[in-house]
Formats: structure tokens, C-alpha cells, sequence
């Protein structure tokens, strides 16, 4: 579960187990415990692509990928993929950050760098 805080009030968004479950199920990953880097990167990339086409939320796309940061191995973390992962996973804590004079510029950046290395791939 994800949580915001601010002064006014906590959000709390819960982690979208059965549409994880689903990309587990797409790319014939048996249990998470199978879960390694290249079936990490397989799992986002096919989570971005539903984002972009509408049919993955903002709030599910960012759980996921925050949530998929902590199963990276060590190494992995200071790479691109880790990177990424963690802009992901920003996404929706950003998206709500009304306190930041700099939010709009921020989520840009964030959605342009995303974009940047899923292009390499397609």
C-alpha cells in the first residue's frame, strides 16, 4: 500500500494485487518468487504500454513499479532500470503534490525520461 502525507490528510492507495497478479499470469511468471530482473523489465514494459494506452491507471502503473523496485536485485537498483523503476514509482505521489512550486515541470520530467527508455526498446 502506498501512502501520502500531508499536513491536511493521508492518502492511502492500495496495491493492485489482481492486476499484478494478471501481468504474472501474461508472461507465464508461476509466483513471484520467480521474479528476476529480466521478467522485472518484461513486467513494466508490457505495464507501460497498457499505461500509455489508457487501459493500466496512473495509480496502478506507479504502484507496480515501485513495487517491482524493491524485488531488483542490488545491482540493478543503480542502473537505468532501477532509475526508472523509481520514476515510476514517484509518478503518483507527484501527480498529488500541490505544495511543489515545480510539480508540473517534475511529473514532465519524470513521464519524459520513462518515455525515453521504453523507446529504446519497442
Amino acid at each position: 500500500m502506498t501512502k501520502f502525507y500531508s499536513s491536511k490528510k493521508t492518502i492511502e492507495i492500495p496495491f493492485p494485487n489482481k492486476v499484478f497478479e494478471s501481468y504474472l499470469d501474461k508472461l507465464s511468471i508461476k509466483s513471484e518468487e520467480e521474479l528476476n530482473n529480466i521478467s522485472i523489465f518484461q513486467i513494466i514494459k508490457k505495464c507501460y504500454q497498457d499505461f500509455k494506452s489508457g487501459s493500466l491507471s496512473l495509480d496502478n502503473f506507479s504502484s507496480i513499479g515501485g513495487y517491482l523496485f524493491n524485488k531488483l536485485t542490488n545491482d540493478a537498483k543503480d542502473r537505468s532500470l532501477g532509475s526508472v523503476l523509481l520514476d515510476i514509482g514517484e509518478l503518483n505521489f507527484y501527480i498529488r503534490d500541490t505544495n511543489s512550486k515545480q510539480n508540473n515541470s517534475g511529473i514532465d520530467n519524470f513521464l519524459s525520461s520513462i518515455n525515453r527508455y521504453f523507446e529504446q526498446y519497442n
